[in-house]
């Protein structure tokens, strides 16, 4: 996965925790490195939040500043 200059960057899918990480990586990278919102969209019992590699990809990135803000939310 290749992120080039993602300035406009609104959302983006990710299936797996690899994808997450490869993600965040990538994102740390970033110049300018600006902090992420980040908001689960929680659709079925796949979600990314049903897994708990995931959530410890998700604290991980949390305390090296790279996620300002996390949130879950239902579809509706």
């Amino acid at each position: 996965m290749v992120f080039n200059d993602c300035q406009y960057l609104e959302s983006i899918k990710i299936w797996c925790g690899e994808e997450l990480e490869s993600f965040f990586i990538s994102w740390t990278d970033h110049v300018p490195q600006k902090s992420l919102s980040l908001i689960i969209v929680n659709d079925d019992d796949r979600s990314l939040d049903a897994n708990e590699d995931n959530l410890k990809i998700i604290e991980k990135y949390m305390k090296l500043g790279v996620i300002k803000r996390f949130k879950v939310m239902d579809f509706d």
